[in-house]
């Protein structure tokens, strides 16, 4: 039996002020391949990474979810499976000890993909999950915040066979039910990298365009209810949005 790692690799960026150790752990199962695409610090001075785990077998993936402690050893991990190739891609803590996790289903029967959001308390327990699509579209999500009510905002994309793709924000209640969606873009393909909300509740949504000559750095600001306030691009420029 094949023995494939899963590597849970976080770094303490406050051990060069205080002396703390840094550390990596790897959480091993037999004929997996693990990825976590997100970590987040917890209130309990822990960890919440998300990820997803593909059989090796039959290339199927799982949305994963791993709670670890303060020296990175794993306190539970939770598995879920939907229909044929899922993923978590970002997770945010709400309130202390819930977390809210968002990432994509696949369907390699339709070749189109959903939304789905999720909450977990601090035992693992699923609380609730959700699907969203978007008719005649498919959409996925890559980013989540929050805010000080536990209402949750969805980054992600929507794309329309045979036309351009978007972004696609969301505001979901703690319950996880929409209270306000819509599709931002260009005539280009647009494709989100990440978003901040600011203590107004305007956000500034970063990512780059695709003109298929070229790559355009695009970022867009929105305020709470989702009008665009502007929406500025470059051509022909990488970019990295980093937001303070």
């Amino acid at each position: 039996m094949r023995k494939i790692y899963l590597i849970l690799l976080i770094f303490q960026f406050s051990a060069l002020s205080n002396g703390q150790n840094t550390f990596h752990k790897y959480i091993q199962q037999n004929d997996v391949l693990g990825l976590l695409y997100r970590c987040q610090k917890t209130s309990d001075e822990g960890f919440i990474s998300v990820g997803n785990i593909t059989d090796i077998n039959s290339f199927a993936g799982d949305f994963l979810i791993v709670k670890s402690d303060m020296d990175g050893n794993a306190s539970w991990g939770k598995t879920a499976s939907l229909t044929d190739n899922e993923q978590f891609t970002d997770v945010v803590e709400t309130f202390e000890g819930e977390f809210v996790t968002v990432g994509s289903v696949f369907s390699t029967t339709t070749f189109t993909s959903q939304v789905v959001v999720a909450k977990y308390n601090n035992s693992g327990q699923k609380l609730w999950s959700k699907i969203f699509s978007k008719p005649g579209s498919s959409v996925s999500a890559n980013r989540i915040q929050k805010d000080n009510s536990g209402n949750v905002y969805v980054l992600g994309i929507a794309e329309v066979e045979g036309a351009s793709s978007d972004y696609l924000i969301m505001q979901l209640d703690p319950n996880g039910n929409i209270i306000q969606q819509k599709t931002i873009g260009t005539s280009l393909s647009d494709y989100p990298l990440s978003f901040f909300r600011n203590n107004q509740g305007d956000f500034f949504i970063g990512g780059w365009a695709n003109s298929g000559t070229g790559e355009n750095v695009h970022i867009v600001k929105v305020n709470s209810t989702f009008d665009v306030q502007w929406d500025t691009s470059s051509v022909g420029m990488n970019c990295i949005l980093i937001m303070i």
